[in-house]
């Protein structure tokens, strides 16, 4: 159940630091008018993890940047592997 749930873990930090990479994408192409329409895979998945974050009590903006480093701290300090690269695992 631990590797489960640090597998998880692990899977939310990485896509989360991936998210903050994809916000410039973002901002430049989807601000164009009729660039992508509402109904585009890339649109769903941009506005999905904004509403994940959404549901998340606290701050948004500290959320968008903190939440990888901070599941990444405590994979560090519950498992002793921060596991950045979740399909990497801890060899004991």
């Amino acid at each position: 159940m631990k590797e489960l749930l640090a597998t998880v873990l692990s899977w939310v930090a990485f896509m989360s630091a991936l998210m903050i990479l994809n916000v410039p994408i973002y901002l430049i192409v989807c601000s164009k008018c009729d660039m992508f329409e509402s109904k585009s895979l890339y649109y769903r998945i941009s506005n999905g993890y904004f509403d994940f974050l959404a549901t998340l009590p606290g701050d948004g903006l500290w959320l968008f940047f903190g939440l990888a480093p901070t599941i990444w701290l405590l994979l560090f300090l519950w498992t002793g592997s921060a596991r950045i690269a979740p399909w990497e695992r801890r060899r004991d």
